[in-house]
C-alpha cells in the first residue's frame, strides 16, 4: 500500500512534470509568434517588390509604346524620304547639273532613316524580352507571396491548437494545485522538516 507521502511526492513530481510541459509549449508558442511576425514581414516586403516590380513593368510598357511611336514616325518618315528620293531622281534625269550630290544626299538620308529603325526594331526586342522577364519575376514573386500565405495560415491553426493545449494544461495544473492545497491541509506532517 502507497503511504500519502510517497503519493503526494509522486504527484508533485507529476505537477513538476505538467509545469515542465507548460513551459516548453510556452517557448513553442513564442517561437511560433516569432515566425509568424517573419513571414508576415517577407510578404510585405514581396509585396513591395512586387509593387516595385510592377512599376518598372508599366515603365518598360511606356517605352515600348514610345518606342513604337518612334518607328511609326520614322516609317512616316521614311516613306516621306522615299517619295522624296523619288522625285529628286524623276527631277534629277531632266536636270543633270549637280544629280550626284542631291542623290548622294537623299541615299545617306535613306540609309540614316534605315539605321534608325533598325536600331529601333533591335530596342523593341529587347524590351520585349525584359518585359517577359519582368513578368515572369513578378509570377514568381505572387507563387511565393501565396505558398508564405499558406505557411502563416497552417502556423496559425497549430498555434490555435497549441493555445488549446495549453488551456487544457492550465486546467490540469489548477487541478493538481488544488488537490495539492487539500493534500497539504489533510496531511501537513509530511511536508514538516525534521
Amino acid at each position: 500500500m502507497v503511504t500519502p507521502c510517497f503519493q503526494l511526492e509522486a504527484e508533485l513530481a507529476e505537477l513538476r512534470q505538467h509545469a515542465d510541459n507548460f513551459a516548453s509549449v510556452r517557448q513553442e508558442l513564442k517561437l511560433a509568434h516569432d515566425s509568424v511576425a517573419r513571414l508576415e514581414q517577407d510578404i510585405r516586403q514581396r509585396d513591395i517588390d512586387i509593387e516595385g516590380l510592377a512599376h518598372r513593368i508599366v515603365a518598360r510598357e511606356d517605352e515600348v509604346e514610345d518606342a513604337r511611336a518612334e518607328i511609326t514616325a520614322l516609317k512616316r518618315e521614311h516613306a516621306h524620304a522615299t517619295d522624296e528620293y523619288r522625285r529628286v531622281i524623276a527631277d534629277l534625269t531632266t536636270r543633270a547639273d549637280g544629280t550626284q550630290a542631291e542623290l548622294g544626299t537623299a541615299v545617306r538620308d535613306k540609309d540614316d532613316a534605315d539605321a534608325t529603325v533598325n536600331s529601333l526594331r533591335e530596342r523593341v526586342v529587347t524590351l520585349d524580352a525584359e518585359l517577359e522577364k519582368l513578368t515572369k519575376q513578378v509570377r514568381d514573386l505572387q507563387t511565393a507571396s501565396a505558398n508564405r500565405e499558406v505557411q502563416i495560415a497552417q502556423m496559425e491553426k497549430q498555434r490555435e491548437k497549441d493555445r488549446e493545449d495549453l488551456q487544457g494544461l492550465n486546467i490540469a495544473l489548477d487541478s493538481k494545485q488544488q488537490e495539492l492545497e487539500l493534500v497539504s491541509l489533510t496531511y501537513p506532517p509530511c511536508f514538516a522538516r525534521t
